[in-house]
């Protein structure tokens, strides 16, 4: 829960998952998680399929910018990390 990934590492490892034909490919997958078609062609579409999975169990994947002034240039960088619902902590 505490592991920040840079955009990078992120996006080659959902990249990597998301062509998968053995995950996203799979027509036992898609249905065991109530997705009727492989849409996942982006990374935006990607994240939506990801957090679709993950919110029945209050799970969510985040995003943090953090910012940096190097000289007179503010650099934001994103970094994704796991953040799971207050709520459930009342059921754990």
């Amino acid at each position: 829960m505490n592991i920040l990934l840079s955009k990078e590492t992120f996006t080659k490892n959902l990249m990597a998952m998301s062509f998968d034909k053995q995950f996203f490919g799979s027509e036992k997958n898609r249905i065991l998680f109530g997705f009727n078609k492989n849409t996942n062609k982006s990374f935006k579409s990607c994240m939506g399929f990801l957090n679709g999975i993950l919110k029945n169990w209050g799970l969510c994947v985040k995003v943090k910018k953090i910012s940096q002034r190097i000289k007179k240039d503010i650099i934001t960088t994103n970094y994704y990390y796991l953040s799971y619902d207050k709520i459930y902590n009342n059921y754990l």
